[in-house]
């Protein structure tokens, strides 16, 4: 009898995937169900299973199994539900874990001022520990130019631009100076070869009129130093009619006396 009555117990625990077993399920908003589900069904199925039920979308939540002492379960996916001894099932929406743990931490941003088109200054907030490439959408729409034609220098004075690979705080920046560079291009592309660039540009970036008027004059010197082409003899024709009246009468007085 003693036996017998050990054995049942055992055979019982033997297969827990046999049976029937009753779980607590909870609710995301905190209600708490009752369900029977069979000790062979795994894990995940369980999960396809309970959202079905109450109408929930299983791609949008996850399954915690509790023990009867309210311990975390570790389990596989496919891990029947009768080998977890399990008392309760949590369905939780995913993403809650990570912005508990992650809280949003907002992004360190610096005032940083733009001159630009010489007597013009802009001020928008930045990242100072990202390169300068990404805060030229930016700064560029703050000063109306276009990114591939604008450079960054630490001055209007600056010949050298910014190395845009580099950030403001490696530079120890928190002022630049952004320079339009379309309109030198334009007038580059405009000048012969024989000019220097240093003559086109004044100071504050504005083309100057000399180059084209220098052009112009040396143009005209080439044009005025070419030597103009020989006359063209005259006919012989012409030099007959050209000879003197005295020269015929000597030649009629030289021919009697050859006579004589």
């Amino acid at each position: 009898m003693a036996l017998e009555s050990v054995g049942g117990p055992m055979e019982e625990q033997e297969n827990p995937l046999e049976r029937d077993h009753s779980l607590s399920v909870v609710l995301p908003g905190g209600v708490v169900k009752t369900t029977t589900v069979h000790g062979s069904k795994p894990v995940m199925d369980l999960l396809v299973t309970l959202c079905a039920t109450y109408h929930l979308n299983p791609s949008d939540h996850t399954v915690e199994v509790l023990s009867p002492n309210r311990n975390n379960i570790a389990f596989k996916p496919n891990c029947p539900i009768g080998l977890l001894e399990a008392e309760r099932i949590l369905l939780k929406p995913k993403g809650v874990e990570e912005k508990t743990r992650r809280p949003y931490m907002p992004e360190a941003t610096v005032r940083l001022l733009i001159n630009y088109k010489k007597s013009h200054k802009a001020v928008v907030r930045v990242n100072p520990r990202v390169p300068l490439a990404q805060l030229m959408p930016a700064i560029c729409e703050k000063c109306e130019f276009e990114v591939e034609t604008t450079v960054l220098l630490r001055d209007a004075h600056s010949e050298a631009p910014l190395d845009l690979t580099i950030t403001l705080n490696d530079y120890g920046l928190r002022e630049v100076y952004a320079k339009d560079t379309a309109g030198e291009k334009d007038r580059l592309q405009s000048v012969p070869d024989n000019l220097s660039t240093r003559h086109l540009t004044s100071p504050d970036g504005h083309m100057k009129s000399a180059p084209s008027r220098v052009s112009s004059m040396e143009s005209s010197l080439k044009r005025t130093k070419r030597k103009a082409p020989p006359p063209p003899p005259p006919p012989a024709c012409a030099n007959a009619h050209l000879e003197s009246p005295q020269d015929s009468e000597v030649t009629d007085s030289v021919v009697p006396q050859g006579g004589a």
